[in-house]
């Protein structure tokens, strides 16, 4: 998770009033910061890093403590800088510092220069005199001179015969010692939107979830355009022909037919002509009746017994006969009409 830490710095000076033996200023101040988390105040226990560097960037670290566990309500956190590590002389020394400040393990982009008010610490070297040189107090200002003004004055000048300090009226006294802390106040109305932060790193993939519940069948679509007929294929080669099937069982014979209407007046018969019949026992399978006299009008063929078979039952080929084929040996007759040519 990424933070924003937007720190609001107070850096106050804490100082006592001191008498001729002058007390050591305290080597601590008070450090203020406002931070947040994805843009909304941080509430918890957090640690800080802070750390005094002799340049706005890189530069050598010339002070740094860790403070763990410091409690933040509503984004605002309160530490006591120099707690852990002494601020002094040695560190404010005269030279142009500035702080960097470690939220959790997010830092801050820019280091923030330290104002002029922490620099009254350095006042701590007065009780030694340290610019003084090899002079003591008792050479620079007479014994039993009055180094203090009534309430509600200021001191403005020193005679330069006596010593005293000039006094005049008005003007705001040295600050006091800081007192206990008080008691929380009560919260404050929620301050304005903060800058959107960060964007953060996406999530990992969450796993898939359950399959819904399956939907209504939808309604049928129009039926679509007819497709383009395709390429007509090549012609197939012809196959094998077949083996011949069994011959089918013969059927019965079928009734007798209905008496034909009659047939439209034929042309004027001949009307001489004779019968010629023939009985064939001996020349079997075959039996011809000829027409000695004409030419053959027609013919028939019967046999010596019922449902008899013939298979040729036609006239001759020079028409001048009947011809009989048949396959009974009982016989056949074969006769014909023949017509007189006289």
């Amino acid at each position: 998770m990424r933070t924003y830490c937007g720190a609001l710095i107070a850096l106050l000076l804490v100082t006592v009033t001191v008498d001729a033996n002058a007390q050591g200023v305290p080597g601590a101040t008070t450090f203020t910061a406002r931070v947040s988390v994805d843009g909304v105040p941080a509430n918890g226990n957090f640690d800080f890093t802070l750390a005094l560097f002799d340049a706005a960037a890189g530069g050598d670290k010339v002070w740094e403590e860790n403070h763990t566990g410091v409690t933040v309500e509503d984004g605002l956190a309160f530490l006591s800088m120099g707690s852990l590590t002494t601020l002094d002389a040695t560190v404010f020394d005269g030279s142009a510092l500035f702080l960097d400040v470690t939220f959790g393990t997010q830092r801050m982009d820019t280091r923030l220069p330290i104002q002029s008010v922490p620099y009254a610490m350095r006042a701590g070297v007065a009780s030694s005199a340290e610019l003084l040189g090899d002079l003591g107090p008792d050479d620079v200002l007479p014994k039993g001179s009055s180094l203090s003004c009534s309430v509600g004055d200021v001191v403005t000048a020193i005679d330069g015969d006596s010593g005293d300090v000039v006094c005049s009226p008005g003007g705001v006294g040295l600050q006091g010692p800081q007192g206990p802390k008080g008691d929380t106040g009560d919260t404050g109305d929620t301050g304005a939107q903060g800058p959107q932060g960060l964007q953060g790193d996406t999530g990992a993939q969450g796993g898939q979830g359950i399959q819904g519940i399956k939907g209504d069948k939808g309604d049928q679509g129009d039926t679509g355009s007819q497709g383009i007929p395709g390429i007509k294929g090549d012609k197939g080669d012809q196959g094998d022909t077949g083996s011949q099937g069994i011959p089918g069982i013969k059927g019965d014979k079928g009734d007798k037919g209905d008496k034909g209407n009659t047939g439209a007046q034929g042309t004027a018969g001949i009307s001489n002509y004779t019968i010629v019949k023939k009985e064939c026992s001996s020349d079997f399978p075959d039996c011809t009746v000829s027409c000695t006299d004409g030419r053959v009008l027609g013919g028939g063929c019967e046999g010596l017994s019922t449902n008899m078979n013939f298979a040729v039952n036609r006239p001759k080929a020079d028409g001048s006969g009947w011809y009989c084929y048949y396959g009974d040996a009982e016989g056949a007759i074969a006769w014909a009409i023949c017509a007189d040519v006289n």
